[in-house]
C-alpha cells in the first residue's frame, strides 16, 4: 500500500495517461478534486477538464503486489534464516510495475520517498536518508530528493541487509548483502576496485561523480548480472563464490563493477 504525489506541468490544456501496470487504484486526487479513476490497459486516463495548462498535482492511493518475474519490486524470504529482502529492476519499463508514473526515459523527474519499515530493516535509496524515526513497532525513513533522472534507475532495497562501510574522498561507499553469505562476500576486494574505478573514471572523463554516496547491493534472485541505478547498483548473488574465488571470477566481476 502505498502513496503516489505527482507534480507535472503542461504546455497546453489537454488529456494525458499516467503508466501503472497490475496496480489498484484506491483513491485519485488531481489537482484537488476527487475524481473516479479511469484506469484500464496498464493506464490511468487523466482528462483534459481534470487538467490545466501549467502546474498540475496528482495524489494516488494504490496497492501494488510483489513481482513474479524478478521485474518491477521484487520479495526474497530467505529459506535459510526466514529474513526478507526487497528490491526493484526497473529498466527498461518497469517502473510503473511499481508506482504510477509517466514511465519513459526523456520525461525525467526528481523523485523523494518515505518508507514504513520493521525497526530491525535497513532501506536504501538514491539519496541517503536525512531522519530515521521510530513509530511503534516500524521506523518511518526519510530521503531527500533525488538529483533528475529517468523512472527507471529509480532504486530501493529495503530488508535485513548486512552492510560494510568505506570512502572515495567525500564519497560514502557502502556494499550490502544478504545476512546468510556475508561470510562469502570479500568487502576488501569490492572496495579496492570501486576506487580504482572511481580514480580511473574522474581522470578519463574529466569529470567527478556527480552523486552524493555510491552503494552497491547484491541481491537475491537479481535477473541479469548488473543495474546501473542511480547510487543504489543492483548486482547478481551469482557473483558470489562459496570457496575461493578464481582469478577468472574476479576479472569477470570487477568487469561489472566498472
Amino acid at each position: 500500500i502505498a502513496t503516489a504525489d505527482i507534480y507535472f506541468k503542461m504546455n497546453t490544456k489537454s488529456s494525458t495517461f499516467l503508466d501503472f501496470k497490475g496496480g489498484e487504484i484506491v483513491s485519485l486526487l488531481i489537482n484537488d478534486k476527487v475524481t473516479t479513476p479511469n484506469y484500464q490497459n496498464s493506464r490511468i486516463q487523466l482528462a483534459s477538464d481534470s487538467l490545466q495548462e501549467g502546474d498540475n498535482h496528482i495524489v494516488i492511493n494504490y496497492k501494488q503486489t510483489f513481482s513474479k518475474n524478478g521485474r518491477g519490486i521484487y520479495r526474497f524470504q530467505d529459506p535459510e534464516d526466514s529474513k526478507v529482502y526487497i528490491w526493484t529492476k526497473l529498466e527498461p519499463f518497469d517502473a510503473n510495475q511499481v508506482f504510477p508514473c509517466f514511465d519513459q526515459p526523456d520525461l525525467k523527474s526528481i523523485f523523494s520517498i518515505n518508507v514504513s519499515a520493521p525497526t530491525d530493516w535497513k532501506v536504501i535509496f538514491t539519496t541517503l536518508e536525512s531522519q530515521k524515526k521510530v513509530v511503534g513497532e516500524k521506523t518511518e525513513w526519510v530521503f531527500p530528493e533525488s538529483p533528475l533522472m529517468s523512472t527507471y534507475l529509480f532504486s530501493i532495497h529495503a530488508g535485513h541487509y548486512e552492510v560494510w562501510s568505506d570512502r572515495y574522498k567525500n564519497i560514502p561507499l557502502r556494499v550490502f548483502v544478504r545476512a546468510s553469505l556475508k561470510k562469502y562476500v570479500d568487502p576488501k576486494f569490492w572496495f579496492s576496485i570501486t576506487k580504482k574505478g572511481f580514480q580511473f573514471f574522474d581522470k578519463e572523463f574529466a569529470y567527478s561523480y556527480p552523486f552524493k554516496k555510491y552503494d552497491q547491493l547484491i541481491v537475491p534472485e537479481f535477473s541479469s548480472g548488473g543495474m546501473e541505478n542511480i547510487a543504489a547498483v543492483n548486482y547478481s548473488e551469482r557473483f558470489i563464490t562459496r570457496g575461493a574465488a578464481s582469478r577468472e571470477e574476479l576479472e569477470n566481476l570487477a568487469n561489472v563493477m566498472m
